[in-house]
């Protein structure tokens, strides 16, 4: 299939939806794009092959204007998620700028992105958030910090689960560059997906590989030993 209004109608949707959309959506979100096409349930509505295709298709096309499709894993739920980001590596106040964001969402998501990162588990109650943010040197009211919180979740630049505050699926893609700048001891590279973790575990053995909990959990259930894939040694069960 060659790129045209079904690709265009699932670019629209994506962006209808803060530029991200759970892969479990996809194939529903998929056929109704097709829809227009006059097609019920395209054959090539698969997870692992028409979709990923599709996907292609419109990276092809979008590249130019420095934007990409990607899957990734998001660290709080494990769930997988397609989110569409500026490719071009930005600092994080020349993405607020050209995103013309106020001052008040880049203070709050630095800060919080901060708590979070600094935090035993990785995430911070909304109470957390709100004290923090009144404790910065200049003062945000704490309606203008509801307001903006309220902003970077709807965005998912943050994600809410349970009352508890996470670093969202947009912010490890489009923010990666700062977030491995600004926490070079947390931030790594997961050896299997390639992609950023702030979360991830490392290697028992301390070899320097550092996954993902969930792709560990896939790697290790289709190996027959469970050894570090970067050193070889025994890497035992630590879920918690």
């Amino acid at each position: 299939m060659d790129y045209g209004d079904s690709h265009r109608r699932f670019l629209k949707c994506l962006m209808a939806a803060n530029n991200v959309v759970a892969q479990n959506k996809m194939i529903e979100m998929y056929c109704q794009c097709r829809n227009g096409d006059d097609d019920q349930m395209p054959e090539d509505a698969t997870l692992d092959v028409g979709i990923p295709k599709f996907i292609e298709q419109i990276n092809q096309k979008i590249e130019q204007l420095n934007l990409s499709i990607k899957l990734v894993t998001c660290e709080a739920t494990g769930e997988k998620f397609y989110v569409l980001y500026t490719a071009q590596e930005n600092e994080l106040t020349k993405l607020v700028a050209a995103r013309q964001w106020g001052q008040n969402e880049r203070t709050v998501l630095k800060t919080i992105v901060r708590s979070i990162v600094s935090s035993s588990h990785g995430k911070v109650t909304l109470a957390t958030c709100a004290r923090d943010c009144a404790e910065l040197p200049d003062k945000i009211k704490r309606a203008d910090v509801v307001k903006a919180l309220g902003t970077l979740l709807r965005e998912n630049w943050l994600i809410e689960v349970d009352g508890h505050v996470y670093i969202g699926t947009r912010s490890m893609v489009e923010l990666k560059k700062f977030l491995i700048d600004e926490f070079k001891e947390q931030a790594g590279i997961c050896k299997l997906c390639k992609e950023l973790t702030l979360r991830g575990e490392s290697c028992p053995s301390n070899c320097g590989v550092k996954v993902h909990q969930t792709c560990k959990k896939v790697y290790f259930s289709k190996s027959k030993k469970q050894v570090c894939m970067g050193c070889s040694k025994p890497w035992p069960d630590n879920d918690n």
